[in-house]
C-alpha cells in the first residue's frame, strides 16, 4: 500500500495583457502587472499491488486531485475577479497474467470532473456576474494480450470507453445548458519480428 499526498501554492503574478511595442523596446523583461492570482493544488492517492502467484498481479489506485482560487484582470479602469475551482476523482485498476508464451492485462479507470467558474466586480466580489459548472463523468476498460511464437509476438488490443459532459450555466450567464456523452471503441492488432 502507498499513499501519496501532496499540497503547493501558487502566486503567478504574470499580467493578462501583452506589453506594448513601445515597452519591450524599451525593456524587454517589461510585465504591465496589475493583477494578482492565487491558486492552490492538491492531490492525494492511495495505491495498492498485490502478487497472485508467480504469474499474475493486481494492481490498484484512488486518486483525488482538488485545485481552486482566483486571477484578477484590470479592464478600462475596473478590476475583475475570475474563479475556477477543479475537483478530479477516479480510480483504476490492472489485473496482469503471464500465461505461457503469452501475457494477459485487463483494467478499468473511472472518474468524475467537476470545475466551476465565476467573475465579479472589486470590491464586491460575493455579488457574482454568473456561476457555470462543467461536469465530465468517465468510464473506460481495456483488454490486451500478446503472444510470442519463436521471433514473431503477435498482439492485440481494445478499449472501451464511455464520457459524458454537462455544462451547467447560472442563469445570468446569458449561455444554454448543454449535455453530450461520447462512446469510443479503439481496437488494435498487429504482429512484431526481432
Amino acid at each position: 500500500v502507498k499513499l501519496t499526498a501532496f499540497t503547493g501554492r501558487t502566486r503567478n503574478e504574470m499580467a493578462y495583457y501583452a506589453s506594448s511595442v513601445e515597452d519591450i523596446r524599451r525593456d524587454p523583461r517589461d510585465n504591465p502587472l496589475a493583477e494578482d492570482d492565487d491558486y492552490r493544488t492538491s492531490l492525494v492517492s492511495l495505491a495498492w499491488a498485490r502478487a497472485l502467484g508467480t504469474d499474475a498481479s493486481l494492481q490498484t489506485t484512488a486518486y483525488h486531485v482538488d485545485f481552486g482560487g482566483a486571477y484578477d484582470v484590470a479592464w478600462e479602469g475596473d478590476l475583475y475577479s475570475y474563479g475556477l475551482a477543479s475537483r478530479l476523482t477516479g480510480a483504476f485498476a490492472t489485473w496482469s497474467e503471464r500465461l505461457g508464451a503469452g501475457a494477459l492485462d485487463v483494467g478499468a479507470h473511472g472518474n468524475t470532473y467537476r470545475r466551476d467558474h465565476d467573475a465579479a466586480m472589486y470590491p464586491d466580489v460575493d455579488a457574482k456576474f454568473y456561476e457555470n459548472q462543467g461536469r465530465k463523468n468517465e468510464g473506460s476498460a481495456f483488454a490486451k494480450a500478446n503472444v510470442e511464437l519463436g521471433r514473431v509476438t503477435l498482439y492485440g488490443d481494445v478499449q472501451a470507453r464511455r464520457a459524458t459532459f454537462r455544462y451547467l450555466p447560472s442563469e445570468n450567464a446569458g449561455i444554454d445548458p448543454l449535455s453530450v456523452a461520447w462512446n469510443f471503441v479503439n481496437p488494435k492488432a498487429g504482429l512484431r519480428v526481432q
